[in-house]
């Protein structure tokens, strides 16, 4: 384990991503080769050729906050915003206020982990108001301004490249910083704690996750124009998940990790797929409904693209700091607003 890395994990996540902006911007302010390093990434990454006269870090700007780095052109206006982003949230500012506070032609670089980078994306673009299929590219054009998404270890790997045979401080720094994006970009498997394995709520929270659907279901099958149709049987006795309609609203309430990984915001989703739709009208209203629903909360949208969206899914928010009883009554809400949104359209 590299030093840098070591000390860093005493540390809170939101201290590790400041230290690690900080990091970054002292090699990128030392050393003239992992700025050529960093401008050939942009240029032939995102095709953005803008000249940067000056780097500043974590400088508050008006009307937008503070950005964790920022280029600025010949005439001191803000060309570049780089935002690292390791597991946090977007704030109210990002990314649109961002955006708008960028001079003519300039980009904002959002960077985070690997394993974050579809979740990040969708939410991204969910706050410039596109809901379409998720594009293959982490690009997007916002008038004559750029929105752009990396791992934190494809800049980096950049960097060592630009530095390793002609800046050996600077390639050595580079190596401590990749070995802590190493730890946020590979999180396969997290390292548990003694105290975390001895400890009894982390089984009750899985094994409540896991319950949560099937209780979500039943709840709702009690609402007006509501059947619960099969439960999904994990084990004789055990089961995760149900199918059910509610109103023209048809599919699965179920327990995902994978999206939980994926996406953030909630381990509950929502799913469902053209099969479940006789009418083709009521399929249409449905994926318009989910569209919009993670337009107003700002939230994750899977879908698969081929073909015509096949399936889409989205997360049901789980209430904080609260019993089993006001989650079920508040999802089960959740679940007839949707209800109500295809309905209505």
């Amino acid at each position: 384990m590299s030093i840098l890395l070591n000390l860093v994990s005493q540390f809170s996540d939101n201290k590790q991503e400041n230290i690690a902006t900080l990091a970054l911007y002292s090699i990128l302010d030392r050393s003239k080769h992992a700025v050529d390093g960093f401008r050939d990434f942009l240029i032939k990454q995102f095709d953005w050729r803008t000249p940067i006269y000056e780097l500043v870090i974590q400088e508050r700007q008006a009307g937008c906050g503070q950005p964790d780095l920022m280029g600025r052109g010949r005439a001191r206006e803000n060309v570049l915003f780089v935002e690292l982003k390791f597991w946090a949230g977007l704030t109210i500012n990002q990314p649109n206020a961002y955006i708008e506070a960028l001079a003519s032609g300039g980009l904002l670089l959002v960077v985070a982990p690997s394993a974050r980078k579809s979740e990040l994306w969708s939410k991204l673009r969910c706050q410039l108001g596109d809901h379409t299929a998720e594009p293959k590219q982490t690009i997007a054009h916002v008038g004559d301004k750029v929105l752009a998404l990396t791992s934190g270890l494809e800049l980096i790997d950049a960097l060592l490249n630009s530095t390793r045979d002609c800046d050996s401080d600077a390639y050595s720094d580079l190596c401590q910083l990749r070995a802590l994006w190493g730890k946020f970009d590979d999180p396969e498997f997290p390292i548990i704690t003694v105290d975390e394995l001895d400890n009894r709520r982390l089984p009750n929270l899985v094994m409540g996750l896991h319950a949560l659907p099937d209780k979500i279901a039943q709840e709702v099958s009690v609402r007006p124009n509501a059947e619960l149709i099969r439960r999904k049987e994990l084990t004789r006795g055990c089961f995760e998940g149900a199918e059910l309609r509610v109103g023209l609203l048809k599919g699965w309430v179920t327990y995902s990790p994978q999206n939980w990984k994926a996406y953030g915001q909630s381990p509950i989703w929502f799913e469902t797929n053209r099969a479940q739709f006789e009418e083709g009208e009521n399929w249409e209203r449905t994926r318009t409904v989910f569209a919009n629903w993670a337009g107003m909360t700002a939230g994750p949208l899977r879908a698969e693209t081929v073909p015509d969206w096949k399936a889409i899914g989205v997360p049901l928010r789980v209430k904080p700091n609260a019993t089993e009883s006001e989650i079920l009554r508040d999802m089960s809400d959740q679940l007839g607003k949707l209800s109500e949104e295809v309905s209505s359209v």
